[in-house]
This record gives C-alpha cells, sequence and structure tokens, in this order.
C-alpha cells in the first residue's frame, strides 16, 4: 500500500499572476516564494526540456530553504524556428516576435517540477499555437 504525504505548507516558487490564479483553483492556502536563478539555457538540455530545468532550479532555490514544504516551481517557453523567445526588450523587439509567430505554427512549453520530503516530480506540457 502506497504511504500518502501530507505537506503543512505548500510553496508557489513564482510571481506569474496567472500560476497563483490556477493555483488556487485547487488549494486554498498556500505561500509564495520567488527565487530568482539566473535563466539560462545550459548547453545539455533540448529547447523542450528548458523550462523542466528553469522551474527545476527555481523549485530548489525557494526549498533549501524551506525543507518543511511542497515546493512548486515552473516555467513556460516560447519555441518558434528552433530558438526560444524570450520577454521582448522594447516595442521593437515585440514586433520582431510578432511578425516571427505570424503565420505559423509555434511551440508552447511549460515545465514543472515539484520537490518536498521524499518527492522530486517533474513533468512537461506542450502544446501547438498556430498565429
Amino acid at each position: 500500500m502506497q504511504e500518502r504525504l501530507i505537506m503543512k505548507r505548500i510553496i508557489l516558487a513564482s510571481k506569474s499572476p496567472r500560476r497563483q490564479q490556477l493555483l488556487k483553483e485547487i488549494i486554498d492556502n498556500f505561500d509564495i516564494i520567488v527565487s530568482n536563478p539566473e535563466e539560462k539555457k545550459p548547453l545539455f538540455v533540448s529547447l523542450k526540456n528548458v523550462p523542466v530545468h528553469l522551474a527545476k532550479q527555481k523549485a530548489k532555490e525557494v526549498y533549501k530553504d524551506n525543507k518543511d514544504a511542497l515546493v512548486i516551481g515552473a516555467d513556460t517557453v516560447v519555441i518558434c524556428d528552433n530558438q526560444i523567445l524570450g520577454k521582448p526588450k522594447d516595442k521593437n523587439d515585440a514586433k520582431r516576435m510578432i511578425t516571427m509567430l505570424s503565420n505559423k505554427t509555434h511551440i508552447v512549453v511549460t515545465g514543472v517540477y515539484l520537490i518536498g520530503k521524499g518527492i522530486k516530480k517533474s513533468f512537461k506540457c506542450i502544446t501547438e499555437v498556430t498565429f
């Protein structure tokens, strides 16, 4: 029989209002602690696995000071023409990105990493978007 783990505290390691809203639909009580690891794509990680890698960095950073909690890290990337599009730097960069995405199908990948006492779990969701 599988033992049921009960976490007294859940922490979302994200400042994203949308992620906070989604988590509130599942549970009422959780804390938010934002970590800010350097978000660089390592050479050894495929583009589709970058969000899981970044989510893991965020969750582990928060977990090291909160061993009593279940920490949830998440990250999302947009992949177009075999490259990750970051946040636009300015209006011109935003226009460039919109032009790049127009009349194409691109991929949006969200990675999630959970870490807590006896738990280390990751998963990702890949969505194709035509713009």
